[in-house]
This record gives structure tokens, C-alpha cells and sequence, in this order.
């Protein structure tokens, strides 16, 4: 039987939502492949020329350690320089665009650091 206060979602916050029971939802372990999806955000929205899905092709039993192992230092600095044209392109008339990234290890080599 569903949990009746699934049938009028309207009054149900996002987290109420997720605390509910999903019994429809069975459990697997079988994950498929993994990606890591990279975009970039300006105040307003995602860049949608910027979103770029990585699928990882590496061994299941590696998948569940490290499926970020897909997105390497390379990978990554390849994706920022076809995607900085369009951040760029992205901020209005008279502002600057300021990138900032996260402390990931991938973004913390030489080839990106970026001096404008």
C-alpha cells in the first residue's frame, strides 16, 4: 500500500520527500557506469555549452573506489580552456568573470593556472 502522503506531493517539502518510504524503488547493486559530469554556473543558471558528461570505462570493482579517476589533471584542463570561452562570453557587458573551483586534485596542477 502507498504512503497517502505521496498522492498530493504538492504539500510535501523536498526533504519530507525524501524521507519518505520509496518501496517502489528496489535496492541494486548493479550501479552500471559511472560519470563524472562537469559545467560550469554563473549566478543565474548552468552554461549549457560548458555541461560535459566523462563516462568512466574502467573495472566495476574500481568504479565504487575511485570513479573520479576519469577526470584527470589532462581531462580537465582540456575541458576548462574549450569551456572559458564561453564563461567568458557569458558575463555581462563592463564585468569581469571569476572562475572558482574547488580544492579537487585535478585542479591543482601547473597547466592551470591562468593569469588574465
Amino acid at each position: 500500500m502507498s504512503n497517502p502522503r505521496c498522492r498530493n506531493r504538492k504539500n510535501v517539502s523536498a526533504c519530507e520527500y525524501a524521507k519518505l518510504e520509496q518501496w517502489w524503488l528496489a535496492a541494486t547493486n548493479a550501479k552500471g557506469n559511472r560519470a563524472t559530469v562537469l559545467g560550469l554556473m554563473t549566478e543565474s543558471s548552468v552554461l549549457s555549452a560548458t555541461i560535459e558528461a566523462i563516462i568512466a570505462n574502467s573495472p566495476s570493482n574500481e568504479k565504487r573506489v575511485n570513479f573520479h579517476a576519469t577526470v584527470t589533471a589532462d581531462v580537465h584542463r582540456e575541458y576548462i580552456e574549450k569551456a572559458l570561452a564561453a564563461f567568458k562570453a557569458a558575463a555581462p557587458p563592463g564585468c569581469q568573470p571569476v572562475l572558482v573551483i574547488d580544492n579537487t586534485s585535478v585542479h591543482d596542477t601547473r597547466s592551470l593556472k591562468v593569469i588574465h
